[in-house]
């Protein structure tokens, strides 16, 4: 019998690698309560991974995965170039991050313990966000916007999405019935959480999110889909409500400047079709397509255009 094939990734310093496995494990953690901490933890994760066995960079190669990501980041890099911004070459740094991140979990989180372990600290970590910012509310006036100990209820609540889904895929596919009780608790004290941020687009993405995993699940289960969305609806304070209507009233002050801020971006996207404008640099060319009035109505520039998929055509242009 053949001997079994060298590991070609060997664990030269394991001691190193449990360190940035748990770097990166606190990481995810951090993003729940300081972005600052999660930067931080980001870097200690990286060291640690530079420090220990680096051959291990040949298994992420083959998966499907990995080259779209590279292909992305290549693309970002390439948008900043032709730029010939500073600030826009800096930010491409960012776009890289999502690429470490996958290398490193992929390197050094081995085996489906390790694996499942891991997930269950970011679940239950979200869970204990959500519940700190539900107690925020009890000491706040009513229509309070939570956003626990992040600066922004806009951040806080995009965290917490990925924690409530990572929660019901976990309690709709991978959890026993004894654990899925737990999850599936937690799933309410972040659901409520995610209406108490009052933030819409993430309402968009919690239905849209559900609805895709409940059809993984049970397709069938898609036709009660509509009759909980009203019952939901009925139950929710009287202001939510009156938040989901003013997102479909067009004469609404903030409806109608997100419109206008997808107009631009559009007119952008077509002005620099290929690359885009270069990383984050949508709001330094912003002002070029308002007209006065709208300068002088809407006052300050928006941070980014409200809609993921023309910000990033915008910024990198629909290569991106």
């Amino acid at each position: 019998m053949a001997p079994p094939p060298a590991d070609p990734s060997p664990d030269l310093h394991p001691g190193n690698r449990s360190l940035t496995r748990a770097c990166l494990v606190a990481m995810v953690l951090g993003c729940y309560f300081s972005v600052a901490a999660m930067h931080i933890l980001l870097g200690l994760a990286f060291v640690s991974w530079v420090s220990s066995s680096m051959p291990a960079l040949r298994h992420p190669l083959r998966t499907p995965l990995m080259w779209p990501m590279a292909g992305f980041v290549l693309i970002a890099a390439l948008s900043a170039i032709l730029a010939w911004n500073p600030m826009s070459t800096k930010e491409a740094f960012s776009f890289a991050t999502p690429l470490l991140v996958y290398v490193m979990t992929r390197d050094v989180m081995a085996g489906p313990s390790l694996v499942n372990r891991s997930v269950q600290y970011v679940i239950w970590g979200g869970i204990l966000a959500a519940g700190l910012g539900l107690a925020q509310s009890a000491f706040e006036a009513q229509g309070f916007r939570i956003s626990g100990s992040l600066s922004r209820y806009g951040t806080f609540s995009g965290v917490l999405l990925l924690a409530l889904m990572l929660n019901l895929s976990r309690a709709m596919f991978g959890a026993s019935t004894r654990e899925r009780v737990p999850l599936l608790l937690g799933l309410g004290v972040i659901v409520w959480a995610l209406v108490m941020t009052e933030t819409r687009g993430v309402w968009v993405g919690l239905v849209a999110g559900g609805a895709t995993l409940i059809g993984l699940w049970r397709p069938r289960a898609l036709v009660a889909l509509p009759i909980v969305l009203i019952g939901a609806y009925l139950a929710v304070p009287s202001s939510i409500q009156e938040n989901i209507q003013s997102a479909l009233d067009g004469s609404d002050p903030v409806v109608s400047e997100r419109l206008t801020e997808l107009d631009h971006g559009i007119e952008i996207i077509l002005d620099n079709p290929i690359l885009g404008v270069g990383p984050r640099m949508v709001r330094e060319v912003y002002d070029d397509y308002r007209t006065p009035e709208e300068a002088a109505l809407e006052g300050r520039v928006p941070r980014y255009l409200h809609n993921n998929a023309i910000q990033i055509a915008a910024d990198l242009g629909l290569l991106g």
